[in-house]
C-alpha cells in the first residue's frame, strides 16, 4: 500500500469511529477546495469546525492539521504530486467510483466555503467554470458493470477520470492563485 492509501484508510477509520457525517474522500475534497479558494488559513479554520464535530476533537485536530499541511504542500509543489485522497486500486470499483464522486462533491462545496463565488461576471475564468461543471457531473457518477469487458472499460474510464480530477484541481489552484486568501468573494 502506498502512503496515500494508508492515509485514506487511517482517515476513513477515524471518521467512521467518530460517527462523522463526512467520509475521508469528501473531507479531503472539501479541504482541497477550501485550500484552492482560501489558502491554508481557510483550510485550518474549516478543519477546526470539522474537528469540533468529532468525538475526540484534539486527536482530530492533529490528524486534520497533518492532512492540511500535506495537501497544501502537494498543491504548491513544483512536481505535480497532488492527488485526491482515494481508496486503493484493490478496492471494488464501485467503492472507488463512489469515493471519487464524493471527493468531487466535497471539492465543489469547499471552493464555495473557501470564498469562490461564481456569478454573472466570470470573464476570464471559463476554464474554472468548465472544470467545476465537470466535477459536479463526476459527483453524480455511479458504476454498473456486468460483463468482464465492461469491467476493463470501467477501470480504464475510472483511471482517466481520476487523472482528470487530479489535473483539474491543479489548474483551478493555479488559476485562482492571484485572488486566494482575500476577505470577500473571489468573483463579484
Amino acid at each position: 500500500m502506498t502512503r496515500s492509501d494508508e492515509r485514506f484508510n487511517v482517515l476513513a477509520s477515524a471518521l467512521a469511529d467518530a460517527g462523522s457525517p463526512l467520509g475521508a474522500a469528501e473531507l479531503h475534497g472539501g479541504l482541497c477546495g477550501v485550500l484552492c479558494a482560501g489558502g491554508p488559513e481557510a483550510g485550518a479554520a474549516w478543519l477546526d469546525r470539522c474537528a469540533h464535530d468529532c468525538d475526540s476533537e484534539a486527536a482530530f485536530r492533529e490528524l486534520f492539521d497533518a492532512l492540511r499541511r500535506e495537501s497544501w504542500r502537494a498543491l504548491t509543489g513544483t512536481e505535480m504530486e497532488f492527488a485526491p485522497l482515494l481508496p486503493h486500486d484493490s478496492e471494488a470499483l464501485a467503492s472507488r467510483v463512489q469515493a471519487l464522486a464524493s471527493w468531487c462533491n466535497g471539492f465543489v462545496v469547499g471552493l464555495g466555503l473557501g470564498g469562490l463565488h461564481l456569478d454573472a461576471d466570470t470573464r476570464g475564468y471559463e476554464e474554472i467554470l468548465e472544470i467545476v461543471g465537470d466535477f459536479i457531473e463526476i459527483g453524480k457518477a455511479d458504476v454498473d458493470v456486468e460483463a468482464e469487458s465492461d469491467v476493463e472499460n470501467a477501470e480504464s474510464s475510472y483511471a482517466e477520470v481520476a487523472e482528470f480530477v487530479r489535473v483539474g484541481v491543479q489548474i483551478v489552484f493555479e488559476e485562482i492563485a492571484p485572488m486566494r486568501g482575500g476577505d470577500g468573494p473571489l468573483f463579484h
